[in-house]
């Protein structure tokens, strides 16, 4: 009798489990259609661009991606711990070196740091002396402008093509097949432009 509970309780908690799950992934899901509804606004002359490498004011330094088919966005809100998040930006070299090669895209690291967050934002970014340019939105003008955007961090990193349509969403870095991925859909558009 003893075994018979012990093995309910177990089916209990893999189907409570199992139902869990399946109601997380709809929910995202749906944040994924939410966030596909309609064209991401990249509105960057709102925010403080820096440049960590470049010493001296890069304020008025923005990305030139002029002729560029895509646009990665990485966006970082003040829910997420924003010097963990610039201690993992080297994370992303590696991946920026390969998509340089691409000669196609453009990335967007856009931090909207808490106000009580940005000083120390700002220095660990210094500190982290990354190679490619940084958004600091601190009058959260990203979200004002894309309210679609979910709440769910899984789902900040995508990327949008020329019009500002939602291409691809996921970190192409997390595993082989997002990675893999994510080159499809940058080649798939470029066929279908011939």
């Amino acid at each position: 009798m003893q075994r018979m509970n012990t093995f309910r309780k177990a089916l209990l908690f893999c189907l409570t489990s199992l139902l869990a799950l399946s109601a997380c992934q709809n929910g995202l899901k749906e944040e994924m259609k939410a966030l596909c509804s309609r064209p991401v606004e990249l509105d960057t002359d709102k925010m403080q661009c820096m440049y960590p490498s470049v010493k001296g004011d890069t304020a008025l330094w923005h990305i030139n991606d002029e002729g560029k088919t895509y646009r990665l966005v990485v966006f970082m809100d003040s829910t997420e711990c924003m010097s963990c998040a610039t201690g993992k930006m080297h994370g992303w070299d590696k991946f920026l070196n390969v998509l340089a090669g691409k000669g196609n895209v453009s990335c967007f690291f856009i931090f909207n740091p808490a106000r009580e967050e940005k000083e120390s934002l700002l220095v660990s970014l210094m500190t982290e002396k990354l190679q490619y340019p940084v958004y600091i939105d601190s009058i959260g003008i990203f979200t004002k402008t894309n309210p679609h955007i979910p709440q769910t961090s899984l789902l900040h990193t995508f990327l949008i093509d020329e019009q500002g349509k939602v291409v691809f969403v996921g970190d192409p870095r997390r595993d082989g097949k997002l990675h893999d991925l994510f080159f499809r859909a940058i080649r798939q558009v470029k066929k279908e432009a011939r």
